[in-house]
């Protein structure tokens, strides 16, 4: 871990250019201000890059550290001339990037409408377009223009859209918060980084190989195009208060007031409830259990079975699943048995009462022929195995 210096604490602007440039290249005192240290990293990233000639550069970062204010305070240094540039961010942000871009940056901006898609947009001023993402279509007009730089928020969502590919200018900026350690995707990431650098990895397949060579050897081979930055990156880094927060979202909806612009109230997360459900009723008991009890429509179906009472008054007590329905009772804790024998041995248990002569086996084919059997028997014979199941079903 290391510090990195706070700019808000000088009294002075940031120069970002180098000793022995033509021209000398610094951020404004009254912009350094509004600045913290992991934004002049960023700043001086994107210089670098614009420096040495390169065509572009992605800036992965957590949520919360402003990716409109680092790119106002990047344009306002180096853009000293009349400019044309192009920003494709969404909805929610469409706002904070309108007030950093007047603000900070100095440039007029123009919002991009069905009305105006077709214009020209050539002047002696620095103008700036937005285009939000549901507008994204809008850009096809703007495919002749000369942009300075194309700025592409959420990249990781857009890469892949032909639009975003036949948008190009001097200097790309490509912007995620999306961590390609945890959700890596490598040919979407081919795609950002040809997007904003073209050309600098390579056909995809070569850049395959190259990428998991790197990543087991822990190499950062695209560090020059591409920079992570998170908020433990730095021991020096500290998020926003809740005061500041809201401190700066009253800036920007009195902004957006002001400019008649649209700005999305946050909607606040309703948290989910179940269901209300009645109540059991209440019992005298304070205790309840569980019984077995078997519904009339879980009676063993048999053939003849409203002809003969035996099997009748037999069958009745006779479960199809050995799982029991578990209902309430007021008079013990609470149970649970589940039978630990198959269904046709219970059929030997069941029917063993009636005749000690003619007990079934287990076996599923001869406990029919049995109960048949018993369906067969003459009138007499009936009442007497009647009788004997009765006064065995009330015991």
């Amino acid at each position: 871990m290391f510090y990195v210096k706070n700019p808000s604490a000088l009294n002075k602007p940031w120069i970002l250019s180098k000793k022995g440039d033509e021209n000398v290249v610094a951020i404004p005192l009254e912009v350094c201000r509004l600045l913290k240290n992991y934004h002049i990293m960023t700043i001086e990233f994107l210089y670098h890059n614009y420096r040495k000639g390169v065509k572009g550069a992605v800036l992965n970062q957590q949520r919360g550290m402003n990716f409109s204010l680092q790119i106002g305070a990047f344009l306002r240094a180096i853009v000293q001339s009349p400019a044309l540039i192009l920003v494709i961010c969404s909805r929610e942000s469409s706002c904070y990037w309108h007030y950093h871009l007047v603000n900070h940056a100095g440039f007029d901006v123009v919002q991009i409408t069905s009305k105006n898609a077709d214009d020209t947009y050539e002047s002696n001023n620095k103008i700036a377009l937005l285009v939000t993402h549901d507008c994204l279509k809008l850009c096809e007009g703007l495919l002749d223009c000369d942009f300075f730089s194309v700025i592409v928020e959420d990249l990781d969502q857009l890469a892949l859209k032909r639009i975003i590919k036949r948008l190009n200018g001097t200097f790309n900026v490509g912007l995620t918060t999306r961590s390609f350690y945890t959700h890596p995707d490598q040919k979407l990431q081919w795609n950002m980084l040809n997007w904003a650098n073209p050309g600098c990895v390579g056909k995809l397949n070569d850049f395959y190989e190259a990428d998991n060579r790197n990543f087991e050897r822990f190499d950062d081979n695209y560090r020059y195009w591409w920079m992570r930055l998170t908020w433990d990156f730095c021991e020096s880094f500290e998020k926003p208060t809740d005061e500041e927060t809201d401190t700066y979202e009253r800036k920007i909806s009195e902004w957006a007031s002001q400019n008649d612009l649209n700005f999305p109230k946050k909607q606040s997360r309703k948290r989910k409830h179940p269901p209300k459900t009645e109540p059991p009723p209440e019992n005298d008991s304070s205790n309840d259990t569980i019984i077995n009890e078997v519904p009339i429509d879980k009676y063993v179906k048999l053939p003849s079975m409203d002809e003969s009472p035996i099997v009748t008054s037999i069958i009745k007590n006779f479960e199809i699943s050995p799982e029991p329905i578990l209902t309430r009772t007021s008079s013990l804790p609470y149970t649970q048995t589940h039978a630990s024998y198959s269904k046709y041995e219970e059929d030997s248990v069941l029917f063993a009462f009636l005749d000690d002569k003619e007990r079934p086996s287990t076996s599923k084919s001869e406990s029919e022929e049995f109960i048949l059997s018993l369906i067969n028997k003459s009138e007499d014979e009936s009442k007497d195995i009647r009788k004997k199941a009765d006064a065995v079903l009330q015991n």
